[in-house]
């Protein structure tokens, strides 16, 4: 499995692009589709400041 968080949201769509290509990889959230948030894990610092300031964070899940 992968598991992508990141707040760029061009470096998200390049991540969704790149692994949506790559035929032994299945998006788990659907294809093309952002996790709207994760849950049950620790959050970093840094996507606890960019939440609070009402940013998006990007999540992605990819699985063999």
């Amino acid at each position: 499995e992968i598991h992508i968080a990141t707040d760029h949201a061009a470096y998200a769509l390049e991540m969704m692009f790149f692994f949506g290509k790559e035929p032994l990889l299945k998006n788990k959230n659907g294809s093309g589709v952002f996790l709207p948030q994760k849950e049950g894990i620790p959050k970093s610092k840094y996507e606890k400041k960019f939440i609070n300031a009402g940013e998006r964070i990007f999540y992605l899940e990819f699985a063999k």
